[in-house]
């Protein structure tokens, strides 16, 4: 009986350790701001993207992509920003026109 209980104890203690862990860590980092602003429509391609996101990021693994209005997908050397460790930045020279679709 004591051996039930102590595992009782164990789960119990166990399962409170792991609904007092905060939620926040168990995420992914979300999309803070933009620019150009998300969801944007542009006459023109940026020539700069900016990703601001709710933590700090390992700008290795980022990835930024624009898509034109045909449907084609550029896909932009992302890097971190220098001045803020939760923003990936891409630069772009190139026409959204000349992407692939």
């Amino acid at each position: 009986m004591r051996a039930r209980a102590r595992l009782f104890v164990s789960a119990l203690a166990s399962a409170l350790l792991v609904l007092a862990t905060p939620v926040n860590l168990w995420a992914h980092a979300s999309l803070v701001s933009s620019d150009p602003a998300a969801k944007s429509l542009l006459h023109a391609a940026p020539t700069r993207i900016r990703l601001v996101f709710s933590e700090a990021l390992e700008p290795t693994l980022g990835r930024i992509s624009l898509v034109g209005p045909s449907g084609a997908v550029m896909k932009l050397a992302a890097a971190g920003d220098p001045h803020d460790v939760n923003a990936l930045i891409a630069p772009n020279s190139t026409s959204i026109a000349a992407a692939s679709p």
